[in-house]
């Protein structure tokens, strides 16, 4: 940012340029070490993940019997939590890749990362679409599953060291 965009110098990167990045202190030092990192906190991830699709499984169940309905939103529950941690799982290999610059060769890497992500994306819409159209019965379920991975945020979150807080 040049001094012209701030003419008070008051702004909060006191003449920082991009140049001025500076790495982080405690990641590690080679690229295998911060996705072997990454990894660690992927599984607790899904750990998490696993444990917010028992908690709010248990909860729907308990809402079916209660009905007296059958299973639909169940199951409509459970494929759509497990779309969506599989969908997370899916596309923390393609952000690997990335990290370690071995999505493709000689450029390729952004392109191919592109693809997979797209790729994911559309067959999670086609699914939507499937449910939708083919099972209504299993949309509210459904629609309460792909917001799983939300909930196992939340708990993975609570899982962090939050120094100074």
């Amino acid at each position: 940012m040049s001094e012209s965009s701030d003419p008070d110098g008051a702004g909060a990167d006191h003449g920082a340029t991009d140049d001025d990045y500076q790495p982080d202190p405690d990641a590690p030092p080679t690229v295998e070490g911060r996705v072997d990192r990454a990894r660690g906190e992927l599984a607790k991830l899904l750990r998490a993940s696993a444990i917010a699709t028992a908690i709010l499984g248990s909860v729907i169940v308990v809402i079916d019997v209660l009905r007296g309905a059958g299973f639909a939103t169940t199951t409509g529950y459970l494929l759509g939590a497990a779309v969506a941690t599989l969908n997370l799982w899916l596309l923390s290999g393609g952000f690997f890749a990335l990290m370690r610059g071995s999505a493709g060769a000689e450029g390729q890497a952004g392109w191919r990362a592109l693809l997979a992500f797209g790729g994911s994306f559309v067959a999670l819409v086609l699914l939507c679409f499937w449910v939708v159209l083919a099972r209504r019965e299993l949309c509210i379920g459904f629609a309460i599953g792909l917001a799983t991975p939300a909930l196992a945020g939340i708990l993975y979150g609570r899982t962090l060291d939050h120094e100074g807080s």
